[in-house]
């Protein structure tokens, strides 16, 4: 028995870790509004809430270009703040620094046009000035936003059909994972297995 729970815990941990999808949530508030061109965002103001979700993979696709840590791949990222809600999905721009200009950092970043959004820099900024957030430039799996001390979310842009302009500064003050649905249903298939070898063991 105890074999074979320690073999579906090894099989489980391989599977999890070759090319599996990193997602999360994250969440914060306003910090600074530079401009809302016409109020095109809406009513916009410092302190209010924001949050989102985003998502790649821990193996860069066969179109990433890699350099200095830099990644142009395949993932999703979704913004609500106040009435706006913007959805992209396709290429992002990510590069995970490792001492670059005595710095580490995450960038997670798209500038594209889709929709009514003309987007500049629509993404996250996270910056630590004590190189201690990373230790090399590989895709990271997890976020501890209090590893970074200045942690911001960018939103600069215009919109297609007026070109009124934005740019708004948010603080992320949270980041955390969501379970995978394949891990779910990989530990769900592991516990069945256990079950009936643990009903057959008693009868």
């Amino acid at each position: 028995m105890r074999y074979l729970i320690l073999g579906f815990l090894s099989v489980a941990m391989q599977f999890s870790t070759h090319g599996e999808m990193h997602s999360f949530l994250f969440s914060g508030q306003v910090q600074t509004i530079f401009q809302n061109e016409n109020d095109t965002l809406g009513s916009v103001d410092v302190g209010d809430p924001f949050s989102g979700s985003f998502s790649f993979s821990d193996v860069p696709d066969s179109n990433s270009t890699v350099g200095l840590g830099g990644y142009n791949q395949q993932a999703t990222l979704s913004l609500t703040l106040g009435d706006n809600q913007i959805d992209h999905d396709g290429y992002v721009y990510i590069r995970t620094w490792d001492n670059l200009a005595d710095k580490d950092g995450f960038d997670f970043g798209v500038e594209s046009e889709f929709d009514d959004w003309s987007l500049w820099w629509f993404g996250f900024q996270l910056i630590d000035t004590t190189l201690t957030a990373y230790d090399d430039d590989s895709l990271p799996s997890s976020f501890d936003v209090s590893d970074f001390d200045n942690p911001l979310f960018r939103l600069d842009g215009s919109r297609l059909s007026t070109g009124d302009q934005f740019e708004v500064e948010m603080e992320v003050l949270d980041i955390s994972p969501i379970p995978e649905p394949s891990t779910f249903m990989l530990l769900g298939f592991g516990s069945s297995i256990i079950w009936k070898v643990r009903k057959r063991c008693r009868n």
